[in-house]
């Protein structure tokens, strides 16, 4: 299979960030059974799948972003705010911020991290560690977003995250991917490092991807192998 672009699928925005991330990541961690598929239209419902959660990466990532202490502007679609501040260990890191944010259709989500960090050359680059996003979707499925670490320069307008990028969703798949760069300016986010995604209908491979046109179309990009797993008849 060549090169492969795919379109986002309308109408899948955050609708809350309700439950503990505890529970849920040891939700999304037990084992699923594929025997419990329907085979009717299982293809379709993959390609979906995979529709919607490359660019939720982004849009997840984007959240923390757009409402980040000292940003002047209110272009994004975004509004956030800080509770639950855990301290300051010095002047320039944040210890355990938490943030709840609505977007453009007043639907609320929760994204947490252990730091933020500002560089004491250049406050505008933050480091963010152990970022992790809680997001129910609009037809009541839900994920979680989690990366080790990020670096945002507030000046440019990109996201470098230079180490993996899991998500996990409630239906059993799961994305990993590495080295994302996401420039929030254009709503572009790409990676040349391989992508894998994967669950009970198959998995999806390919050498990298780009997210083009503010999260509307994913490009799947090189060697890419879509391999679906037959669902068991009862």
């Amino acid at each position: 299979m060549t090169d492969a672009d795919v379109l986002s699928k309308p109408g899948n925005e955050r609708n809350d960030g309700a439950g503990t991330r505890r529970e849920r990541t040891a939700h999304l961690l037990a084992p699923r059974h594929t025997d419990s598929i329907k085979n009717d239209g299982g293809y379709s419902r993959f390609v979906d799948l995979m529709r919607w959660l490359l660019p939720v990466i982004a849009l997840a990532l984007v959240a923390i972003l757009v409402g980040w202490p000292g940003r002047d502007d209110d272009k994004g679609n975004l509004t956030l705010s800080f509770v639950n501040l855990g301290g300051r260990d010095e002047s320039l890191r944040m210890i355990s911020p938490r943030y709840v944010g609505t977007d453009s259709h007043g639907q609320p989500f929760v994204i947490t991290a252990d730091a933020a960090t500002q560089d004491e050359k250049d406050q505008d680059v933050i480091t963010l560690d152990a970022v992790e996003a809680d997001v129910t979707l609009e037809d009541g499925r839900w994920i979680v977003l989690q990366s080790p670490t990020g670096l945002y320069n507030r000046r440019e307008e990109t996201l470098h995250l230079g180490e993996w990028v899991n998500i996990y969703s409630d239906d059993g798949n799961q994305f990993n991917a590495a080295d994302v760069r996401l420039d929030l300016a254009n709503g572009l986010a790409s990676s040349g490092k391989p992508v894998h995604g994967q669950g009970p209908m198959g998995s999806l491979d390919a050498k990298g991807f780009k997210i083009l046109d503010g999260g509307k179309r994913t490009r799947f990009e090189g060697s890419v192998k879509l391999v679906i797993v037959p669902a068991k008849v009862e």
